[in-house]
Order: structure tokens, then sequence, then C-alpha cells
């Protein structure tokens, strides 16, 4: 018995058709800001120091982070604790690599707080206040292993929800059509 390939190339169709409109409305409507997640051993703290940095959806990874592309920058350890949420008074620079995790040569500064976070591509890291005075003043935690990850989008797990749920359809469909062809038979 021949597979039914009109019903397969109907699902495929329909799928293209949901794709190239799910990428059409995604151009036209904002995109939400996507989380890059820090993590650096410690070597003045205890524990860990965990950052979260917020870009816009339109900062596509590879390219060189813009100011127009910052959102917010959160830092905490069991030392200290820092929060940026305004463009117009920090300095970014940097590039999130596609392949994520990764340790990156990222630098944030903050001119209103004075405040300095750096990681390296090697994993080293630090963050201080009072910049000015220097970083290792006592106002400072550093690290010598760090690495940035990705938060997984919402879409994306929606994405891979559907898939499996379409995969269940297709084959509680095929099973319900073996088992009439069974009967027909007998």
């Amino acid at each position: 018995m021949r597979p039914n390939f009109r019903w397969l190339g109907f699902v495929a169709a329909a799928f293209m058709g949901w794709l190239v409109c799910a990428s059409a409305a995604q151009a036209a409507i904002a995109l939400p800001n996507v989380q890059y997640i820090f993590t650096g051993v410690c070597s003045d703290c205890s524990g860990v120091g965990l950052g979260h940095l917020f870009l816009k959806g339109t900062y596509q990874r590879g390219n060189p982070i813009q100011g127009s592309d910052f959102v917010s920058f959160d830092y905490a350890s069991d030392l200290f604790s820092i929060n940026a949420v305004s463009a117009d008074t920090i300095s970014i620079n940097g590039i999130i690599p596609v392949l994520l995790p990764a340790s990156i040569d990222l630098t944030f500064f903050d001119q209103t707080q004075n405040e300095l976070f750096t990681s390296s591509a090697k994993g080293a890291w630090q963050w201080c206040f009072s910049f000015g005075q220097g970083c290792f003043s006592g106002d400072a935690d550093f690290g010598v292993s760090s690495t940035w990850s990705a938060a997984p989008e919402p879409a994306s797990m929606t994405v891979v929800v559907s898939g499996l749920l379409g995969l269940r359809l297709a084959r509680r469909r095929g099973r319900g059509q073996g088992y009439a062809r069974v009967a027909a038979r007998a």
C-alpha cells in the first residue's frame, strides 16, 4: 500500500505558509528583549557573581553591541549588586557570539554611578565601583572564570511544543488508518 503523499504535501505547505506568515508578523511587531546570563566564579566573594544583560530583540548575535541595543544590566554577588537601566548613561562594547555558552569580551561602563563591568574571552572578569579610584580599592568583585549564556526565548519553546504536538497528531492519525485497513480486510 502506498503512503498518502497528498496529506504529507498539505502538511508541508501549511507549515511553510505558517512560517512565512510568522516571519512577516515578527518583522511587523516589536520583538521581545533577549536576556543573556553572566555567571562568574568569584575570587574575592563566596560563590558566584550573577549578571543579566537585556538587549533589544533586534540585536543580532555576532555583531558589535551598540548603545541602542542596550535595555538593562544587573549584577549581584554576596558582596555587591548593581542595576543599570538607562541607555543614556552607559557605554557598552562587545560582541555576543552566535554560539553560546561562551566566555566573551564585554565592557560595560555606567557613567552616572561610575561602575565598570568587564569580562574577557579568557574567562577573567571584574566589576568595580568608584572606577576612578582603581578597580581593586575594596569596592570590587573579580574572578578568573566566567560564562555567558542565552535564556531560552519563549517563542522558540512554543515552536518546539507545537512541533511535538504535530508529530503526536500525525502518528495518531497514521495508527487510526492502520486499524481501519485491518478491519476492512477482516
